[in-house]
């Protein structure tokens, strides 16, 4: 069974503490094998929002603008009431916000001084549905 933190789409590397202890790498996995739907969400919630974040971080006005400072906004805030807060996705997910923020913040500024380059433009893929047979082709 694939891992979601296996994936192309790995956002491991960016969100790894600087010492992690095998417990924590044993329930990391876990998690991350297990099909809980609201873990699958918490993932996608986090994948989304360092999209946003990096994708938005040097435009300067319009839309893209207002969604970059949207997931700055929901990235920054220490809100732990909601479920789906960044705090809370991060306490489950077993990241340490802090660093998270840390290695976003050092990655703008990076990105503005033109020392690393914007990520790839990220392709959605979206399963196709299943066709059904036209009610000419049951005719023929």
């Amino acid at each position: 069974m694939s891992s979601y933190l296996a994936r192309d789409d790995d956002l491991s590397g960016l969100f790894q503490p600087d010492l992690l202890t095998p417990e924590q790498d044993a329930e990391r996995r876990r998690l991350a094998e297990e099909e809980i739907p609201e873990i699958k969400l918490m993932i996608a919630v986090m994948a989304d929002a360092v999209n946003v974040y990096q994708r938005h971080a040097t435009c300067r006005a319009g839309r893209a603008r207002r969604l970059f400072e949207e997931a700055r906004g929901w990235i920054e805030s220490t809100d732990q009431s909601w479920l789906y807060s960044f705090e809370s996705i991060c306490r489950v997910l077993q990241l340490e916000p802090a660093q998270v923020r840390r290695e976003l913040r050092t990655w703008r500024l990076e990105h503005l001084r033109g020392e690393r380059p914007a990520p790839p433009p990220r392709r959605r893929i979206v399963p196709r549905p299943k066709t059904l047979r036209s009610r000419w082709a049951r005719q023929a």
